[in-house]
């Protein structure tokens, strides 16, 4: 299988529909575009492209002054496995770097309700240079240092 050509960059507020339908597709639920509107204001919100519309798109919120928490990534799933979630992050992690974050954290758990199968996403984060910090049954913690710091 080709993979696709894949184009990151921040979001916008313009691209809110869109994240919001891909988000409603994948949970069966409505995305709060008041609040992802203001992550996407503050924080290294990015969208992937492939030629369509959003590919997949990854969504970070304050955690701490220099801790970004990454809220959501979520990859349209009949285009996983094909390096869009791992370019999102990239991307994500070089705009973090340049407004002075010096970490990320996020939570991966199967617990949550999706449309469709779920799997837990700590092997792809810990592939990304990712710790799992925190275990249970169902959910996993992860971070990891940014920047020249980074261990």
């Amino acid at each position: 299988m080709t993979q696709p050509s894949i184009r990151t960059g921040r979001l916008t507020r313009e691209d809110l529909d869109d994240v919001g339908a891909l988000f409603h597709r994948h949970t069966g639920r409505p995305a709060d575009l008041d609040i992802i509107g203001a992550w996407i204001d503050g924080w290294p919100c990015v969208g992937a492209w492939t030629g369509g519309p959003l590919a997949g798109f990854l969504l970070c919120k304050s955690f701490a002054p220099d801790v970004g928490e990454i809220a959501n990534l979520l990859v349209a799933p009949e285009l996983r496995d094909r390096g869009i979630g791992g370019a999102l992050l990239a991307c994500a992690e070089s705009l973090a770097v340049e407004q002075g974050i010096t970490g990320m954290v996020g939570v991966t758990s199967i617990a949550y309700d999706v449309v469709g199968p779920k799997r837990l996403a700590s092997p792809f984060y810990v592939r990304h240079g990712y710790r799992v910090v925190l275990e249970t049954a169902h959910t996993h913690v992860f971070a990891r240092t940014l920047g020249e710091t980074a261990a």
